[in-house]
């Protein structure tokens, strides 16, 4: 397959990394990934080696837009793929846009359209339901020549928008295709020169901001939120791709409830076989089967690995009870802690630091943990000022607002008195503090 190996080319071209990031945020490995390519012509791509791009980049499921031609023409060499033996095309109009779906596994469900006869009669969505979400293959009409089908494609912006948000509601939503609008001047070559030109006129770019604000994360700007020049969509005329001069109308949308799983979204500028360029977004699901046949299930929680009795069955907690017996309505189990981190309070992890002072749930244990080392805050003191005694035998309650950082002087805490009219109420930081705690109650300050 021929690729754009002149420097001179390669110019103002977004050139993605070697490797996509395969790691969630919280190490998670992707275990599934979509790809999306506008192929202007189904025959055409195959015979320019789309076929043979599209097998070296393996992705779980591919989306296909523009393929101009019915399912009985789909040709041969696509038909007989064994790596997606799961076809589905709902267009069956040979020569006007077309789109198809092709999966590694079966879908649970496959779908057409969106509810709207006179909104499917083009054959523009194709949804296919998954264990873990919902890939949805879109193709958005254009707005023609001199915006005549402007008013037809605000109707279905709207309608497409109710439709995956209400797929939204029960998994998430990955919404692939070519969606024929610029969301920002950076996603074009020219925006000044094109504010009326089908793809970037503000009834479309508000659509698509409203598809946002329904509760999708546009995955490449998640990555890569002030980068320019990376488009996916280049006319034939003037050699623009060869200097770039193109728009980005091809996109992966994602749910914003799972952005955790959220890998890695990719432009491949690089790829030849139409006006248009592969895009890709990674993800790391739980229960999806992998190509090695495996399934990712969720890691079982280990039953007090230690033996400190934080999640031991039968064992007597501070409260009363028993750990590891069946729970009431509505409770919340201890976890085991991670290592590095202190004592479990309820649901939440306590920091190393913070180890046995109640966090703000009761009053101080003046007992530092193992690898505590106090510290200088301010210019007096020599131990962390939160976990000196008042006296009278009172102790302050911990309050991680009014724990100074380095460098900086503590701050007032509200529950301590005025002591002769020197420490202020607020809660804004002294000038300086000599004397961690007062013993006539308060904080003194030079």
């Amino acid at each position: 397959m021929e690729l754009c190996r002149d420097p001179a080319q390669l110019r103002d071209l977004y050139v993605p990394p070697p490797r996509p990031r395969d790691t969630t945020e919280d190490g998670r490995r992707f275990n599934f990934k979509v790809t999306s390519w506008n192929v202007d012509g189904l025959r055409a791509w195959v015979k320019k080696g789309g076929l043979e791009r599209v097998q070296a980049d393996a992705p779980d499921v591919l989306c296909l837009q523009e393929t101009k031609c019915g399912a009985e023409s789909v040709p041969e060499e696509l038909r007989s793929l064994g790596a997606f033996p799961h076809q589905h095309s709902p267009s069956d109009q040979p020569s006007y846009s077309g789109m198809g779906l092709l999966s590694r596994t079966k879908p649970l469900a496959v779908t057409y359209g969106m509810g709207d006869p006179e909104l499917d009669a083009e054959g523009r969505v194709l949804t296919a339901e998954f264990p873990a979400l919902r890939v949805v293959c879109v193709y958005v009409p254009n707005s023609g020549r001199g915006l005549g089908r402007l008013s037809f494609r605000q109707a279905w912006d709207e309608r497409f928008c109710s439709f995956v948000s209400q797929l939204d509601r029960s998994k998430p939503v990955a919404i692939c295709g070519d969606l024929n609008v610029a969301h920002q001047p950076l996603d074009l070559r020219n925006p000044s020169g094109n504010k009326r030109s089908p793809g970037f006129t503000w009834e479309e770019r508000k659509a698509f901001r409203e598809l946002l604000g329904a509760g999708f994360l546009d995955s490449f700007r998640v990555f890569n939120p002030s980068l320019p020049n990376a488009f996916t969509f280049w006319t034939y005329l003037s050699g623009a791709r060869v200097r770039n001069v193109g728009w980005r109308l091809d996109y992966c949308l994602w749910s914003q409830r799972g952005r955790k799983d959220l890998c890695d979204s990719r432009i491949e500028q690089r790829a030849q076989g139409s006006d248009h360029c592969p895009v890709g977004i990674y993800l790391a699901l739980e229960g999806i089967r992998t190509l090695g046949g495996r399934i990712r299930l969720p890691k079982r929680r280990r039953k007090d690995p230690r033996g400190d009795g934080n999640t031991r069955e039968g064992t007597e907690t501070p409260e009363g009870g028993t750990e590891g017996a069946e729970a009431p309505p509505g409770a919340v189990r201890a976890v085991p802690p991670l290592p590095g981190q202190g004592r479990i309070k309820g649901s939440r992890v306590l920091p190393r630091r913070c180890r046995g002072t109640g966090f703000g749930s009761g009053p101080v244990r003046l007992r530092p943990s193992r690898n505590w080392r106090p510290k200088r805050f301010g210019t007096g003191t020599s131990e962390s000022w939160w976990t000196r005694p008042l006296p009278g035998g009172e102790t302050p309650r911990f309050n991680p607002a009014h724990r100074p950082r380095l460098g900086q002087s503590a701050r007032v805490c509200p529950r301590l008195s005025q002591s002769d009219g020197e420490a202020p109420r607020s809660l804004a930081p002294p000038s300086r503090c000599t004397v961690p705690f007062n013993p006539g109650g308060g904080v003194r300050l030079n």
